[in-house]
């Protein structure tokens, strides 16, 4: 007994400094979330086995087509930014083309950017023998904030493009927010990185452009008094002028830039705009309301933060961010669940920069008085609710809805893959991707989904809820011309070696009917492909192969 006492005392003795009060406080944020590390392992190892949305899997299939030679916005187009497409593509590196690899790698993605996040805003003691360890306890926190928000999405909104919108966004604004806190040589590091990652999502969606404008904004309102203020701002936009020139080259290297000018912003103009849209008043009061109570309970908080000086006022950038991407996801007028995941992807990033503002204090004194203590167990609290609740909302124990539709979809690769060579081209007249992407065939036309071809027939069976008007009808004709003509010049010039489409009874979101759109897209098709093709049907698909192409018939007499 003696003995045992007597080495108590020893480690006490030779552990005292690392036991020191303080260090024990910088750590102890992460305890009751620690305990939540079993149930976030659990719902990502079921997020790695699902299967991809069809979103994503277009967005896999674009990156594909890169990575094979074929021109963004020439050869293969949706109406989106670059970014997205290139990203995919750099993912495909890496990881290759199938379901799972993809989301392995976003999940590395999640993960390095939810901790580089957590790290740029950890609290910063005075004593730097304890930094190391305060910084890495917050990069695990934010790593767990952000992958329980992330989850909520299910396997429908993950490995999606508003979710990396949100991460890039937001962990560029912190890097710009927090760069005066650092020295020199890292302050213009992550200055140059946060000006680079905010101007990146110029090219995501348009409404990314809230990200530069809030980060400037936090600048602005800093002052030039700030440490390095001049220095961190060239930085910051010499950042942003590299991101905008590469991807700009990107595009007119691997891509073209009258089509990302038609595609990233005549066609969302002339054309999608219009597709289901809901009146601005009934999105913000009605679909979002959930949504706007969040951005403008994140606004109070940061204001309120503000002015009772416990985070700076070039935080304002977070306040208003949020709100900001609600009235973009309204105005946009579609009333989709993504459309605003910008703003509640913020909600638990806020909370813990409230969090760590509140124990960088704590960290600066001897004791904390009862308010300051109060103050961080609230808001400890606070994130641990929000994670809890985010985990209970996570839909990876359901079984994905699309799971028969994917297995459908790899038939139709083996077949197409089967009947086709590797450089014949095929006319894909569906909303489901997998199909061509896991095939490895090369779309016949740059419309590489049914509705983004046919906004016509979408418009007909999504209306908006208000009539458009002469001009705006117009306007949409005329654009919708261009897609036509251009989509038949391609398939009477060059037909395709095999066309698909996907009957509305596989439950895809295809609600076209190819039959007759095909009349109204390029009606001088029709004849060459009832003189020309043979049609097969392969897990419910409708496959027309060129008849120089073996038949699944022919081989079979073969045999």
């Amino acid at each position: 007994m003696r003995r045992a006492i007597e080495l108590i005392a020893s480690l006490r003795q030779r552990l005292g400094p690392a036991l020191d009060s303080r260090l024990v406080l910088a750590v102890l944020p992460l305890f009751p979330l620690a305990f939540l590390l079993p149930w976030l392992g659990r719902e990502l190892h079921s997020e790695l086995s699902a299967p991809l949305f069809r979103d994503a899997a277009m967005m896999q299939y674009t990156g594909w087509c890169i990575r094979h030679g074929m021109r963004l916005y020439q050869d293969a187009a949706t109406p989106d930014g670059p970014f997205i497409h290139f990203f995919h593509a750099l993912l495909q590196v890496f990881w290759g083309i199938t379901d799972q690899g993809a989301r392995r790698g976003d999940l590395l993605v999640q993960v390095v950017g939810a901790t580089l996040f957590g790290a740029a805003i950890a609290p910063r003691p005075s004593d730097t023998r304890s930094r190391v360890t305060v910084v890495t306890v917050w990069a695990l926190l934010g790593a767990i904030a952000w992958l329980s928000w992330y989850l909520t999405g299910g396997w429908e909104h993950t490995v999606q493009r508003d979710p990396y919108y949100a991460l890039f966004g937001y962990v560029g604004m912190a890097l710009l927010y927090t760069s005066s806190r650092f020295g020199r040589r890292m302050a213009l590091v992550a200055s140059f990185a946060g000006g680079a990652l905010v101007a990146s999502q110029l090219f995501g969606r348009q409404s990314g452009i809230i990200y530069p404008a809030m980060a400037l904004l936090g600048l602005l309102a800093e002052g030039s008094k700030s440490p390095l203020w001049k220095q961190r701002l060239v930085a910051g936009f010499a950042g942003a002028s590299v991101a905008i020139a590469g991807m700009l080259l990107a595009v007119v290297t691997l891509g073209s830039w009258q089509g990302f000018l038609f595609w990233y912003f005549r066609v969302p103009v002339d054309l999608y705009r219009f597709i289901g849209s809901q009146p601005f008043s009934h999105l913000y009061t009605h679909v979002y309301l959930r949504q706007l109570i969040i951005s403008v309970g994140i606004a109070a908080g940061v204001i309120i933060a503000i002015g009772r000086k416990l985070l700076p006022v070039q935080a304002v950038g977070f306040a208003l961010a949020p709100f900001l991407f609600i009235v973009a996801a309204c105005f946009a007028g579609k009333g989709w669940v993504n459309h605003a995941q910008q703003t509640v992807a913020a909600e638990n990033l806020v909370i813990l920069l409230l969090l760590s503002a509140a124990w960088e204090r704590g960290l600066e004194r001897e004791a904390w008085s009862g308010r300051q203590a109060a103050l961080g167990m609230i808001l400890l609290g606070a994130l641990f609710a929000r994670v809890v609740t985010d985990l209970r909302a996570s839909s990876f124990n359901a079984p994905p809805l699309y799971t028969a539709t994917h297995m459908g979809a790899a038939r139709l690769a083996e077949d197409l893959a089967r009947y086709t060579g590797p450089d014949d081209r095929v006319f894909y007249y569906a909303h489901e991707m997998h199909g061509l992407l896991l095939a490895e065939r090369k779309t016949a036309v740059p419309e590489i989904s049914d509705q983004v071809l046919n906004f016509d027939a979408w418009l007909f069976h999504s209306p908006p809820w208000e009539e458009l008007s002469d001009q705006e009808m117009a306007t949409f004709e005329r654009t919708q011309a261009v897609l036509s003509a251009d989509a038949c010049g391609r398939l009477l010039n060059d037909p395709p070696a095999a066309v698909v489409s996907a009957p509305n009874d596989l439950h895809i979101f295809s609600v076209m009917s190819f039959e007759e759109d095909l009349q109204t897209i390029c009606p001088a098709f029709v004849p060459l492909l009832a003189s020309t093709y043979r049609m097969h049907t392969v897990a419910g698909y409708h496959v027309f192969l060129r008849r120089d192409h073996a038949s699944p018939v022919e081989t079979l007499l073969e045999k």
